[in-house]
């Protein structure tokens, strides 16, 4: 279904791990594959979602990031938009450093999960949970800055 051993590989391990975290629930007069291939599909599935979530946002940013700079004029847009690019620059310079490192590579220099993952020679779902956890916190710091989610990802993406 993937057409990639990597991502395949990836998700056999997180199903492994929802079998092992779900053992005690398993019902054992059910078949086994039933239950083994439903979480197989749901993960699968959830891949996909995922992958077409990164890529539809990163368009959409990318697109509005271009309109954005031929209307980005005025000496107060100039203003606010250092201010706030200072404020996402500080948020993201306190993120702990592996999930930095890994947030800056995804997310501003555009790399792939899996190239990401070669590069530091850690798993993919490890990248993911840094990306998880960095958005996560970036969000919540930023909170108090009252700028909308839209907004922040144009100049995170713009502004490195």
């Amino acid at each position: 279904m993937l057409k990639n051993e990597t991502y395949a590989q990836e998700i056999l391990q997180e199903v492994f791990l929802k079998v092992w975290n779900y053992r005690d629930r398993i019902d054992i007069e059910k078949p086994f594959q039933a239950f083994l291939f439903q979480i197989m599909r749901n993960s699968v599935l959830d891949f996909f979602r995922k992958a077409s979530r990164d890529k539809n946002i990163h368009s959409v940013l990318t697109s509005y990031m271009q309109t954005d700079r031929e209307h980005r004029n005025s000496i107060e847009d100039q203003l606010y938009f250092k201010e706030a690019t200072q404020e996402i620059e500080q948020a993201i310079n306190a993120l702990p450093p592996k999930c930095r490192e890994v947030f800056i590579l995804c997310k501003i220099e555009g790399k792939s999960y899996e190239e990401v993952a070669n590069h530091l020679k850690i798993s993919i779902a490890t990248v993911n949970n840094h990306i998880v956890k960095g958005t996560k916190i970036i969000k919540e710091t930023l909170k108090s800055v009252e700028i909308n989610y839209l907004l922040v990802c144009l100049i995170i993406f713009n502004s490195l």
